[in-house]
């Protein structure tokens, strides 16, 4: 049975290269030491990229909050992303990715396969509704909808075995 946990971010992510990028959360403890960042791979679309733990989206992907990375049992990594025109659209072609596409995160050394399970669409409010599975770990990548400016994509992918 699939059990839902509501995390509210709130996240301003335009399609736009400059942004606000005032990230937080509604009492969130976590006190999982991360690293400063790592590396993001998508090869259907050419995607090879560090990703950064300091909620800058105007200048690179990041990580946001409450994430772990997927050394934790049952994590949930989620990076943000901007989409469009500009220097830092790094998710720019993610809306070419389907269901079963695969994503790698590397960090400390080890490099960690994930499959996209899903793609929802969302209202762009400053809320982002993730589904969490439970017993899994998961990884979640966040942008705005190719051509529609009012909605966002969350990409939610689960690590391979």
């Amino acid at each position: 049975m699939k059990k839902s946990i509501i995390l509210i971010i709130l996240v301003l992510i335009f399609c736009i290269p400059v942004v606000n990028s005032n990230v937080a959360f509604e009492s969130v403890e976590n006190s999982y030491e991360k690293p400063d960042g790592g590396y993001i791979e998508i090869p259907k679309i050419n995607l090879n990229q560090i990703f950064l733990n300091n909620n800058n989206v105007d200048k690179n992907i990041t990580v946001i909050e409450p994430s772990e990375y997927p050394d934790v049992e049952n994590s949930l990594l989620i990076l943000a992303g901007h989409s469009g025109t500009g220097a830092q659209a790094y998710f720019n072609n993610l809306y070419k990715l389907g269901k079963g596409e695969k994503i790698y995160i590397s960090y400390n050394g080890k490099k960690y396969e994930y499959s996209i399970i899903d793609i929802y669409y969302q209202e762009k409010t400053g809320k982002i509704n993730i589904y969490r599975y439970p017993d899994t770990t998961m990884l979640v990548l966040v942008t705005c909808t190719n051509n529609n400016s009012k909605m966002q994509t969350v990409y939610v992918a689960i690590l391979d075995n």
